[in-house]
């Protein structure tokens, strides 16, 4: 039964409390945003991964006045949704560049408007490249994708390039933008081994494998095509 889910926290929250939620798609650094935050003692003991599935980019859209992203500091800068993956990945990257930040919580669509209008210095959207709100963006709003310095990003990210072909708008040919990247992955409620609801994750997850390759049939989103099904083989 397929619903409708609020980001990564929320869904980590249905996990746990919601009644009847025994899988959501939730980013890699959700147990290190938990964590740091001391929001659930013992969280890791509560919540399994089942596979690894894409890697979704971490994008800084900023004023073009602005050539790097210490250049940020003090600034609005747009953090997504609360409760969001984005809201929350942004977070944990902002607090590792030690960049204090004003931060606002406006749905992408809307920042991008007030991005455009002045009343924000930059917004961050964390998704699988080319992702449509950001590849709309033309040379005449002025905008620019900000690097992310990698070596000083602690936990759960990789390092990751945002390409021209993704967004030919902002990058020239040849050209491309360091950022990191966050894993989307299939996460499971840790029911016991005789629990009935265990029984029932365990027929999900063999008829995951098996099925998979139907997820790759057209139309299918390009990062789909990044998985590697032995590697998401959960330990």
């Amino acid at each position: 039964l397929p619903i409708v889910g609020k980001g990564s926290v929320r869904n980590v929250e249905d996990l746990l409390l919601l009644r009847g939620i025994d899988v959501a798609i939730v980013q890699s650094d959700v147990l290190d945003f938990y964590k740091r935050a001391e929001l659930v003692p013992n969280i890791e003991d509560r919540l399994r991964y089942i596979a690894k599935l894409y890697s979704e980019e971490v994008h800084v859209l900023a004023q073009s006045e602005y050539a790097t992203i210490d250049d940020l500091a003090g600034k609005r800068v747009n953090f997504g949704t609360k409760g969001s993956g984005t809201f929350m990945t942004a977070g944990i990257v902002f607090e590792d560049l030690g960049i204090d930040v004003d931060v606002s919580s406006y749905p992408e669509p809307i920042a991008l408007e007030k991005l455009r209008d002045g009343e924000l210095d930059a917004l961050v959207f964390v998704g699988g490249q080319p992702l449509p709100l950001i590849k709309e963006v033309g040379r005449e709003d002025r905008f620019r994708l900000l690097s992310i310095p990698t070596e000083r990003i602690k936990g759960a990210y990789t390092p990751a390039e945002l390409m021209p072909n993704a967004y030919p708008g902002l990058l020239n040919p040849g050209e491309s933008v360091q950022t990191v990247a966050v894993s989307a992955v299939l996460a499971a409620y840790n029911w016991p081994a005789d629990h009935p609801r265990r029984q029932k994750l365990d027929r999900f997850i063999l008829n995951f494998y098996a099925n998979f390759e139907t997820l790759l049939e057209p139309p299918f989103h390009p990062k789909w095509g990044e998985i590697d099904l032995e590697a998401a083989v959960p330990g």
